[in-house]
């Protein structure tokens, strides 16, 4: 396989505008851990390295559900007080759209890659290798501040 990272991306805390997180000055570790949460996984995992971080702290969150894309955690973000992480950058106009309010995740999170993947058959092919370029160009795009 080939495999290239496009960009890497921060995670940032999404809710609704009525969620009580947002009524805080600062969502502490303790408060973000105390709230439920979404979480999104194609595999179905439930756990990774934000509950890593929190049982770090002696801390640990309530995952209410877990979905395969960030378009549906967010929508379900938006109907209740459920906390998602979202991409920052990535994620902007969708968060916007959505009418959801992010804040900073009070962890030390690593950055994730956003990458894309090929098999070598298709590595030469010139309409792939089109759509390879196109792809780069809308995620760096898309992911400018």
């Amino acid at each position: 396989m080939h495999a290239e990272t496009l960009l890497t991306e921060t995670l940032i805390g999404a809710v609704r505008p009525e969620h009580p997180l947002t009524k805080l000055k600062t969502v502490t570790p303790k408060r973000f851990a105390a709230a439920d949460h979404i979480v999104v996984s194609r595999r179905g995992r439930a756990h990774g390295p934000i509950d890593e971080q929190l049982a770090g702290m002696g801390l640990s969150r309530r995952i209410i559900a877990v979905v395969p894309s960030f378009a549906s955690a967010l929508r379900l973000a938006r109907e209740t007080d459920v906390v998602c992480a979202a991409p920052a950058r990535l994620g902007r106009s969708m968060l916007a759209a959505l009418g959801l309010r992010t804040f900073p995740i009070p962890l030390a999170l690593p950055d994730i890659a956003i990458g894309m993947a090929w098999h070598p058959r298709n590595h030469h092919d010139r309409t792939h290798a089109l759509l390879r370029e196109r792809t780069r160009h809308i995620m760096t795009t898309s992911a400018r501040p």
